[in-house]
């Protein structure tokens, strides 16, 4: 991102981009410092800007995958993290970077999935759950309801919103997403998006609300304060590029989002995603 602090050295990425598991996986070819510095952005400074607490001290990454935001709260905080995931290989391949990049120390690692948490009640100060929530089948309200119990203060949450009608997590087909499985082979199959088929179980606005019901939604866009944050974080990582220059897809984004932040808090309800951030009800600091 131009205009960034550089968060790991080459010699760090080039070690990472070795590493077994990660380096033949979908993400093998990203840029480690570029995924640090995309999840300091998006999710850590968001969350810096809710104001953080002296008490803070333990973090949980559900999810973790192969530990980007895990690295990016470590090397922007100085918080201890808990970061999980039911991929033990590629568990294996994150404490492996985190070797790398010298944090182990910070980060505890533990094979665990949400909805079965190894966790006492309001263990963790803060928790994050990026792109999770849409692969978990069973049991998908204890899930969520696994990440409150957990949560003492603050949790962002990012899912896909099953009510969008376009969804390009899964095969951005429209409304694909909303037909019974079978069907969405079949849909996906007459456009050659069979890969991309991965049957997600996406949630809606109200669904999630409902299973957070000792928290409040205290972000207004996304899982940022505002609008405004929001804007910031996607200028500093696309550029200032001229805007005749800027594709039609991208402005008609621009455009649409322009107009969701209209709806203030309950914005998430018209958004292609879910990503909120919630606070405890009368949490005691």
């Amino acid at each position: 991102m131009q205009g960034s602090p550089r968060w790991i050295s080459t010699e760090q990425e080039r070690a990472i981009a070795g590493v077994p598991h990660f380096r033949n996986s979908a993400e093998g070819n990203t840029s480690a410092e570029r995924m640090i510095g995309h999840y300091v952005a998006w999710y850590v400074d968001p969350l810096l800007a809710f104001g953080a607490q002296a008490d803070w001290f333990h973090v949980l990454d559900a999810g973790t995958g192969y530990g980007w935001l895990s690295f990016a709260l470590a090397l922007r905080t100085a918080w201890h993290i808990t970061a999980i995931d039911r991929d033990e290989r590629r568990l294996r391949a994150t404490r492996a970077i985190a070797d790398i990049l010298g944090l182990s120390d910070r980060i505890d690692f533990a094979p665990a999935s949400v909805g079965r948490l190894p966790f006492k009640e309001q263990e963790f100060d803060v928790t994050f759950c990026i792109e999770v929530l849409e692969h978990v089948h069973a049991a998908r309200a204890a899930a969520a309801c696994d990440l409150a119990r957990v949560t003492r203060d603050l949790l962002t949450v990012t899912t896909p919103n099953r009510h969008f009608p376009v969804i390009g997590h899964d095969t951005a087909l429209p409304f694909c997403h909303m037909l019974p499985i079978p069907l969405r082979d079949r849909y996906a199959a007459r456009f050659n998006r069979q890969r991309r088929q991965e049957s997600n179980l996406f949630w809606s606005a109200h669904e999630l609300h409902v299973c957070l019901s000792d928290f409040e939604r205290v972000s207004r866009f996304l899982n940022f304060p505002n609008y405004r944050a929001y804007r910031r974080a996607n200028s500093a990582e696309s550029g200032q590029a001229n805007p005749l220059s800027v594709p039609i897809g991208v402005r008609a984004k621009r455009v649409f989002y322009g107009v969701a932040r209209l709806a203030g808090k309950y914005s998430d309800f018209i958004l292609p995603n879910l990503a909120s951030t919630y606070r405890r009800r009368n949490v005691g600091h």
